[in-house]
């Protein structure tokens, strides 16, 4: 764990309880919120946890607020400047992570280690995007919504997510039928644990794998 200078991290939209989740500036990263907001502690995604830490769990796990609908009007109308600074937060990642792997590629006709990292890294941002349009589609939407790809745009329910997709990055399927089961995953043939694909889940978050 380390004490890492403290963003403009969001908080999460209902007051989930203390635990680890994603961090809105590093999408290899995860912030510790205690109950009432953002602290200045950061740890990797893979790194293991210890005792007297809660793990990594999803804002929309089974039992929270948002997953149990517990979300009135007044709340519904916040959510709009979190989900706008999320999506630009993954923006500028994958366009810095986008413009590193481009001049790598310049250099060596082969991808090594590190290119297949950030290609991974640019699986999750667009899957952890998807999340968040599907998460919301929840707040009011009845059924699971059609999640598709077309061209460089994802789409949730009809509606064009204002999101350029990740070069190499495939939407490979989304499953589920309510607000705590629902699942979306991606691929990228030119990553490392993405050839097999990156999955965000209503239970368990951002993992390897696919639905």
């Amino acid at each position: 764990m380390t004490d890492a200078p403290l963003t403009q991290n969001p908080p999460p939209p209902v007051s989930p309880p203390a635990g680890w989740y994603p961090d809105a500036g590093d999408p290899q990263a995860l912030r510790w919120w205690d109950g009432s907001g953002w602290t200045a502690e950061t740890r990797a995604v893979s790194a293991p946890t210890h005792v007297g830490q809660q793990p990594a769990v999803s804002p929309f796990a089974a039992g929270s607020p948002v997953a149990d609908g517990q979300v009135n009007a007044d709340r519904r109308q916040g959510w709009a400047p979190w989900m706008i600074a999320v999506v630009i937060s993954a923006v500028v990642v994958v366009l810095a992570i986008g413009a590193w792997v481009a001049l790598s590629l310049v250099a060596s006709p082969q991808f090594s280690a590190e290119q297949r990292a950030a290609q991974d890294s640019v699986a999750k941002a667009d899957v952890s995007t998807l999340a968040v349009a599907i998460a919301t589609y929840w707040i009011d939407g009845t059924g699971m919504p059609a999640v598709t790809q077309s061209g460089d745009r994802y789409s949730v329910d009809g509606a064009v997510i204002d999101y350029t997709s990740s070069p190499n990055v495939v939407l490979g399927g989304a499953t589920g039928s309510s607000s705590v089961d629902w699942c979306v995953y991606v691929t990228n043939p030119e990553g490392d644990i993405a050839v097999t694909g990156y999955q965000y889940s209503a239970m368990r978050g951002l993992e390897a794998g696919h639905c």
